[in-house]
C-alpha cells in the first residue's frame, strides 16, 4: 500500500451543543476534544509519524438585546459628553469646569471629555461589532484601574504641592465638612485607592469570563 492509500483521508463534522469540530481522520489519526470547549480543530498530516493540530477558537454565542441596548446607549451619552466637552473647551474656555455629575464615566473636567468621549464610542463599537458583552465589561474595569491610580497619584502630589488650583482649596471639596483642614487631600487619595482596589478584582473577574467565554 502506498503513502497516498496509506493516508487516505475523509473529512468529519460532528455538531453537539457548545461542541463543533472539524477534523482529518485516518489510520493513525488521534483526536480528542474537550467537551466544554468550542471551537476548530483541524489536522495536517505532515509524514505517517507527524501531525499538527491546530486549535481555532469559534464564539457562537451572541448578545442578548438588553447588551446590545445598553452599549449603544452608552455610545450615545458618550457622543453627548464629547460634544458638550468640545464646546466648553473651545468656546467657553473652561476645560478645567468640573462636572461631578459625569464622575461615573470618568469625566472629571470638560477636558477629560473631549479625549474619553471618542474613546468610549469606539470601545462600545468595537464591543458590539466583535459581539463581545464580556469584553465591553473587561474594558470598562481596566479603565478605572488606570483612571484611580491616576487620581491617587494626582491626590499624593497634591499634599506636597506649593501650588493650589481653586478647586483644590480643602473647602472646597466634599468632605471638608468632616476633616476641616487640608487632611481631605489624602482622604480623597485613599478614596481612589479603594476604586483601584476594587477596579482590579472585577478585572480579575471579567477576565476569567472572557477567557472562558472565548476558549
Amino acid at each position: 500500500m502506498d503513502n497516498k492509500d496509506y493516508f487516505r483521508k475523509r473529512t468529519l463534522q460532528i455538531r453537539r451543543p457548545n461542541l463543533q469540530y472539524d477534523f482529518l481522520e485516518s489510520s493513525y489519526l488521534l483526536f480528542f476534544a474537550n467537551r466544554n470547549s468550542c471551537g476548530l480543530l483541524s489536522a495536517n498530516i505532515l509524514s505517517q509519524k507527524q501531525f499538527v493540530f491546530k486549535l481555532t477558537p469559534r464564539y457562537n454565542s451572541d448578545m442578548e438585546n438588553w447588551q446590545q441596548l445598553i452599549i449603544w446607549v452608552y455610545a450615545l451619552v458618550n457622543f453627548v459628553v464629547f460634544a458638550k466637552g468640545y464646546y466648553e473647551c473651545k468656546y467657553r474656555k473652561n476645560s478645567y469646569g468640573l462636572t461631578s455629575h459625569l464622575n461615573l464615566l470618568g469625566v472629571i473636567a470638560w477636558g477629560d471629555a473631549v479625549v474619553f468621549g471618542p474613546f468610549w464610542i469606539l470601545t462600545s463599537l468595537a464591543s458590539y461589532f466583535l459581539n463581545d458583552w464580556y469584553l465591553f465589561l473587561l474594558t470598562i474595569s481596566v479603565f478605572w484601574v488606570v483612571r484611580s491610580v491616576g487620581e491617587t497619584i494626582y491626590w499624593f502630589n497634591q499634599q506636597f504641592s506649593s501650588k493650589v488650583y481653586p478647586w483644590n482649596k480643602p473647602e472646597n471639596l466634599p468632605w471638608h465638612s468632616v476633616f476641616h483642614n487640608d487632611s481631605v487631600w489624602f482622604v480623597h487619595q485613599i478614596i481612589w485607592q479603594c476604586v483601584t482596589v476594587v477596579s482590579i478584582i472585577f478585572t480579575i473577574y471579567f477576565t476569567t469570563l472572557w477567557l472562558e467565554s472565548r476558549f
